[in-house]
């Protein structure tokens, strides 16, 4: 026997169902699809089947306004530098409190970390960075960072000659 021929087909409304029972107890969904539909339809129906046939637009309209929202793909984007100058400014901020005295230091924090590029940016939020600043900070401050490593190697090969 194929199983093809015994599987269920899949529901193309099931979406619809999953919200309402996200929203809804599981005994008013059937009243509540019946009122959303028609008040999506103008009054012109209370059933989904026939909103998907007659009346597509309108079906994907309920469908968008309905569904979650997905993330945005400049987040996703943004989120690979955003993380690069984090990490470097992490790297100079801890390197810069390792030369004060021991009881001068401070512990670095994300929040502070986030300032700081707040700061650097002239922006409110860390995440209203744009995509050259955010790349324009992480080079200077990889820069930094590298002129740091460049002399601490000078010195040990200094040190070894």
């Amino acid at each position: 026997m194929n199983k093809t021929a015994t599987k269920k087909p899949r529901n193309p409304h099931g979406w619809l169902f999953l919200y309402l029972q996200s929203v809804c107890d599981i005994d008013d969904t059937e009243a509540a699809r019946k009122v959303l539909v028609n008040q999506y339809s103008g009054g012109k129906t209370e059933s989904l089947t026939t909103l998907f046939k007659e009346y597509p637009n309108i079906y994907n309209k309920m469908r968008t306004d309905l569904s979650p929202a997905k993330p945005k793909e400049s987040d996703n984007i943004l989120d690979k530098p955003r993380k690069r100058l984090m990490a470097a400014l992490f790297e100079m901020l801890e390197n810069k409190e390792k030369e004060k005295p021991k009881d001068k230091q401070r512990k670095i924090t994300t929040e502070y970390v986030k300032a700081v590029a707040c700061r650097a940016a002239k922006v409110d939020r860390f995440n209203n960075i744009q995509l050259p600043t955010l790349k324009a900070l992480y080079r200077s401050i990889g820069e930094k960072n590298m002129k740091e490593w460049d002399n601490l190697i000078k010195d040990l090969l200094n040190g070894i000659i």
